[in-house]
């Protein structure tokens, strides 16, 4: 009965019914961690608030020195105004998650 069991194949990954992914480690998007995920979020709006002040300070030095390069100024701008909008969107999300709604 023993070769029996030792001859079936199994497959990569995980097998049918296992659920350890579950029980074992935290999920980004378990309910239970919500504080791990407030912290991501803050991580995350960290991050944009110095990348829009880099972009910002970039848009400034461009402007003085070559007010002339208007390709590269309307690049700048269109990537401050994308990261902008990507903060408001992290933060409607995060502001849904605290108050229950679906994202």
């Amino acid at each position: 009965m023993e070769n029996d069991i030792s001859a079936v194949k199994r497959r990569r990954g995980g097998q049918p019914g296992n659920r350890n992914a579950r029980k074992n480690r935290p999920s980004f998007y378990c309910p239970e961690d919500s504080e791990l995920l407030e912290q991501g979020y803050t991580v995350v709006i960290e991050g944009l608030d110095k990348a829009i002040a880099l972009t910002r300070v970039k848009i400034r030095s461009l402007l003085a020195d070559s007010s002339e390069n208007y390709d590269l100024i309307y690049a700048a701008t269109g990537t401050l105004g994308n990261l902008i909008r990507l903060k408001d969107r992290v933060i409607r999300n995060r502001n849904r998650i605290r108050s229950g709604q679906k994202v």
